[in-house]
């Protein structure tokens, strides 16, 4: 579990804070007491928990003169906030993070998943107050052969797609710079790689937990290009869990060379892209109107599973929430949503579910 000892007043750098890892990741770390900083784009819109949590009151960015919004692409901006933060943390979560996005716009792909990557860890190695860098990547960092291997740390890296393959030099980036200078400084670095979450507040497009939203209260058709494909679905909270985890362990500790780490659910939660279809109608009690997309438009791998045991071994993680423990909270907020609930109770009641079955 997080320790509350650990992060109470440290100050936490959080990039990409208005998506929909980086909203939950800032306010479990408010939770635990953590001064922390945000540095994204934009806001992705009035009913994300950025904006239905207040996100922005509750960050310090203002304690140090920082605006709302910054580009990773622009160097001299970002190091110039890391210069007045001087975290002693970092979270690198600012990413493009679409796959069909990827395909329509691949320039702007690699310049804000690499270049922007490139910028954060060169402006970090300036930072005398800083201990620990998690660099948040994805699993589709793997050469996916179809074949249904579980993937572990040392699988060979590739990437059919332009996001898959900018992640996975974002990945090598990270760890090249770990090796080559953060070492050298006494900062640890490690990458860390989930899969597919769900959970409230994800309204990304072509995402398909907020497409089956879209369609269950819009009463629109959800389109499925690959019904059939096999995804390793976890709760946003489960791989939120390792960071924390991740980052306490290096700061404290630091790490050997072992600096990627893997955090997927167990195997019995992979569940076809039908089956969440499916689950999710049951627990919104409504029936969701489904057209079935040609599968040839855009590559996409049919199976695609973790090993997590270096995680579990080294760092103590391990699932928390089995699949249909996370559907049932995903749901939830989206229902809480749709009634006008207050979603700050909502999300810190969920953080603390799920802390208390950890």
């Amino acid at each position: 579990m997080p320790s509350t000892s650990f992060w109470n007043r440290k100050t936490v750098l959080v990039t990409g804070h208005t998506g929909f890892k980086g909203a939950w990741l800032c306010l479990w770390l408010k939770e635990l007491g953590a001064n922390v900083v945000g540095i994204s784009d934009r806001s992705w819109g009035p009913d994300t928990i950025y904006e239905t949590c207040g996100l922005k009151k509750m960050l310090a960015n203002k304690k140090y003169n920082l605006p709302d919004f910054s580009d990773i692409v622009n160097y001299n901006e970002i190091r110039e906030i890391i210069e007045k933060v001087e975290p002693e943390v970092i979270f690198h979560l600012a990413a493009q993070p679409l796959v069909l996005d990827s395909y329509m716009n691949p320039r702007d792909t690699y310049l804000v998943n690499l270049i922007g990557t490139l910028n954060v860890l060169e402006s970090a190695r300036h930072c005398s107050s800083l201990s620990a860098i998690v660099s948040v990547t994805t699993d589709k960092v793997y050469e996916n052969d179809g074949l249904g291997q579980r993937f572990k740390e040392e699988s060979r890296l590739g990437g059919h797609d332009p996001y898959s393959a900018s992640k996975a030099c974002a990945d090598i980036l990270s760890r090249s710079h770990g090796r080559s200078f953060f070492d050298q400084l006494g900062v640890s670095l490690a990458v860390a790689r989930a899969g597919n979450v769900i959970g409230g507040g994800d309204w990304s497009s072509n995402r398909l937990v907020p497409d089956i939203i879209k369609s269950a209260f819009g009463g629109g058709e959800l389109l499925l290009r690959h019904p059939s494909a096999v995804r390793p679905w976890q709760h946003v909270l489960d791989p939120l869990h390792g960071y924390l985890l991740l980052a306490e362990k290096l700061a404290v500790d630091g790490l050997p060379d072992d600096n990627a780490f893997n955090f997927g659910p167990d195997d019995q939660m992979s569940l076809t892209v039908q089956d969440i279809v499916n689950a999710f109608s049951k627990k919104l009690l409504c029936k969701i109107n489904v057209k079935y997309g040609d599968e040839r438009t855009y590559h996409e791998a049919s199976y695609l599973t973790l090993n997590s045991s270096k995680s579990q071994n080294m760092l103590g993680w391990r699932p928390v929430w089995r699949t249909h423990e996370a559907i049932e909270y995903t749901s939830e907020w989206y229902l809480d949503w749709h009634r006008g609930a207050d979603l700050t109770q909502t999300c810190y009641q969920q953080i603390q579910k799920y802390t208390a079955a950890i």
